[in-house]
């Protein structure tokens, strides 16, 4: 068997990705590498060439460039991203379909459902709004998908066919943030036998980081889990149970509002039934609390406690410590998580406050390894198409459809259409699909590689394409349908190392003199200078070093 040509970019991700020191044994990373890791994750993008430029002639410019890029008006758009791994709204498949809410564009409907609580989130951070905004706010967000489907008035005309705007729900739903829109509630329904009990557990884990279903539970094995009865037995008397739904089912009777007689029924699925708010009483029989205090049994009440509770903040910092740093908070990481808690909350709680905390700790700006020697974050997949997008203008989509946001949306189900169009790329560039995948790659893959493969060369076409044409480009200064001047030519690979992969490289560097060498064994296969470019290009995108930050 022939050795795979992606092995030995396989190999250089993987060690490119090895795990580092503790963060208290690692150098902090320099000036450039913490420029290129927050414009990343701040912004999506990779640093412009003024910018790196900037930080290699006075590395102290690199606090204010941070600063700067938290103010940066794609910021939120990154908070929504990031987010997505938490919220798990963001899923392929609903119970209610487009079909059956007479629309036509199933991409568009699952799409508008699974990111109205992310877009709320969103506005959040836009408008530098508090994180409890999250959980009391009296408004969503809505597009025109959604406007036409659900009871919702919009405050203000969309900007455009795919904008977003605050609207207000007219079905008399308590003023109660993500709790009470459409996509949070048709992502995490409930069965009769469930009692809203998935409802509450993902409220918690979002918004508390309790996660009942982490929880440890050793229950008699003689309960048999068919029998109901048997079953709301041990609920209420074996103590292992009771341990954990004395807690959980007086916060799921908040949500009984949301209760569906049918819940493939759009009539049903799609409202709030204020009436139904006390079905408590006949259905699980246990009044609504929170933690041991009684509660009114609306959800409002129910988003002003967890704002109210000092979990709340904590758990904001340990998700963005999560998702920021790449790795849980242990231990040992106590002492920075209060510092950066306390800074959060004196500075507004603002989303923008707490990733700017998280950007300042030490754990964030730890730097490569003598044994690595490269940083330890691999991009996700919507990092990499908004980094490939800002780079070469180029979106990767089929039939309107963001292949590195979705796996399967609008694929009939049938034998002979599996893979059809409408398939896309998430799970398999190491994104999370909301349901069976919900945490991000650590290290890379043969299918994530082949992914960048396939975006490198489409990006690369595309950008060369557009220089052709002579819209601005990667190639400004030179004419890519002609053969370059040697000097033009290592000029050009010297700006495209810089600009593709922020690292400063000498004109008779190693690095330029084997991308020229490429360069001229395409232009003897094809001669064609594009086609020439457009590999020299695509060798960049694909490097394992536009993968690792």
């Amino acid at each position: 068997m022939r050795p795979s040509r992606l092995a030995p970019l396989a190999a250089a991700c993987v060690l490119a990705c090895a795990p580092d020191p503790a963060p208290e044994q690692a150098p902090a990373m320099s000036a450039h590498d913490l420029v290129v890791r927050a414009s990343l994750d701040v912004r999506g993008v990779r640093p412009g060439i003024a910018e790196l430029e900037r930080v290699a002639a006075d590395p102290d410019a690199a606090e204010d460039l941070v600063a700067d890029m938290l103010r940066d008006p794609r910021f939120p758009g990154r908070v929504r991203a990031l987010w997505t791994e938490v919220f798990r709204t963001k899923v392929d498949r609903f119970m209610i379909s487009a079909p059956d809410v007479q629309f036509d564009d199933e991409a568009a409907w699952v799409l508008a459902v699974g990111e109205e609580p992310l877009r709320v989130l969103e506005e959040v951070a836009r408008a530098d709004l508090p994180w409890t905004t999250l959980v009391t706010a009296d408004w969503t967000m809505a597009n025109g998908v959604l406007a036409g489907v659900a009871p919702l008035a919009l405050d203000a005309a969309p900007d455009g066919p795919e904008g977003w705007a605050r609207a207000h729900y007219t079905d008399g739903r308590p003023a109660a943030g993500v709790l009470a829109t459409l996509g949070w509630n048709l992502r995490y329904t409930s069965t009769l036998s469930n009692m809203n009990r998935g409802r509450a557990n993902a409220v918690a884990r979002v918004f508390l980081c309790q996660d009942f279903l982490s929880q440890p539970i050793d229950f008699s094995e003689d309960v048999d889990l068919r029998d109901a009865e048997r079953v709301a037995r041990a609920i209420a008397e074996d103590p292992a149970c009771v341990a954990c739904h004395r807690t959980l089912d007086p916060l799921a009777s908040h949500f009984y509002g949301y209760w569906a007689q049918d819940s493939f029924d759009p009539a049903e699925a799609l409202r709030y039934h204020p009436e139904r708010e006390r079905a408590w009483r006949g259905v699980s029989g246990v009044a609504p609390g929170y933690f041991g205090a009684s509660s009114t049994g609306r959800l409002d009440a129910l988003g002003r406690a967890i704002a109210a509770d000092p979990r709340f903040a904590r758990c904001a910092v340990e998700t963005a410590w999560s998702l920021l740093v790449r790795a849980s908070p242990t231990e040992s990481d106590e002492a920075a998580l209060v510092v950066v808690r306390e800074r959060f909350v004196r500075e507004g709680a603002t989303p923008r406050a707490l990733v700017g905390a998280v950007l300042d700790a030490s754990a964030y700006r730890a730097g490569a390894s003598a044994a690595s020697g490269a940083p330890r974050k691999l991009v996700t997949p919507d990092v990499l198409a908004s980094s490939v997008e800002d780079l070469t203008g180029f979106v990767w989509t089929r039939d309107g459809a963001d292949l590195l946001s979705i796996d399967a949306v609008g694929v009939e189900e049938k034998e002979e259409d599996r893979g059809a169009s409408g398939t896309g790329f998430r799970t398999l560039a190491g994104g999370t699909d909301g349901d069976s995948v919900v945490v991000s790659a650590m290290l890379p893959s043969v299918p994530s590689l082949l992914v960048q493969a396939r975006l490198a060369e489409g990006a690369a076409a595309y950008a060369v394409g557009q220089a052709a044409a002579g819209a601005p480009s990667l190639f400004e200064g030179i004419d890519v349908t002609v053969v370059p001047t040697p000097e033009d030519a290592a000029r050009t690979v010297q700006r495209l190392y810089l600009r593709v992969l922020s690292r400063h490289v000498a004109l008779d560097a190693p690095e330029v003199t084997e991308l020229l060498a490429l360069w001229d064994a395409a232009h003897a296969v094809r001669n064609d200078p594009r086609e020439a470019w457009a590999t020299v290009l695509t060798a960049l995108l694909r490097d394992p070093s536009f993968l690792v930050y």
